[in-house]
């Protein structure tokens, strides 16, 4: 049987390179454009509202103050390797800690293991992200790490205007939280589906071409 040419190789190469990247799992949680709260568990004091910066977005803020939690997904999420990423938009009325604070759970309850890994101060333990307070949106990644400051099983993302900060309610927003299990500030190379399927189809082609050059029959 004939063996497959250089341009076969070449592009059966490039088409597993780049047509075909690794899955990744992301996950938005929520955008709060969708006018509901459908995404979380009933009974928080949690709403959404037009963003005091743009009035065609929306985003989270809070009725009351908390402790320990105000919102909590409607369902779990449990990473699919050993890393974890949660990117998230906040935005702090100018002052000084807000209380804006995010988080996971393993329950709803205060019996859970929970660990909060962005807030605008320190003083309830250390997070990974410290959120400003200024005025503007800003956007954040965690890194959260399966074993280190991520339970191993599945958990609840819940927010909060914690009470113990400036006791001033309604001035802590939150938007567009996504997790992923792929850093997204590396990029993924992806060729469109057009592209990849024309490789596919040319990789085919040149296959069958080259399999069916057989060598002649030697004369006996």
């Amino acid at each position: 049987m004939s063996r497959l040419g250089p341009l076969a190789v070449a592009l059966m190469l490039l088409l597993f390179a780049t047509g075909n990247p690794s899955a990744a799992t992301t996950i938005t949680i929520d955008n709060f454009e969708n006018g509901n709260l459908n995404a979380w568990k009933p009974g928080s004091s949690g709403q959404i509202v037009v963003d005091p910066l743009n009035a065609s977005n929306h985003a989270l803020h809070f009725t009351a103050l908390a402790d320990g939690g105000d919102i909590w997904t409607a369902t779990t999420y449990a990473a699919t390797g050993t890393d974890w990423w949660v990117s998230f938009d906040y935005l702090g009325r100018p002052g000084l800690n807000t209380g804006g604070f995010l988080g996971w759970d393993t329950d709803t309850l205060p019996a859970g293991t929970e660990h909060w890994f962005a807030g605008t101060t320190v003083s309830g333990g250390p997070v990974e992200a410290l959120l400003v307070d200024d005025g503007a949106w800003h956007h954040y990644v965690v890194h959260l790490i399966r074993g280190v400051n991520l339970t191993n099983g599945p958990v609840y993302i819940k927010a909060e205007d914690w009470i113990k900060a400036d006791a001033v309610v309604g001035n802590a927003y939150f938007d567009n939280i996504v997790i992923s299990d792929v850093d997204p500030a590396l990029p993924v190379p992806v060729l469109p589906p057009v592209i990849s399927a024309a490789l596919f189809v040319i990789l085919c082609a040149v296959a069958v071409i080259h399999l069916r050059r057989r060598p002649a029959p030697k004369a006996i």
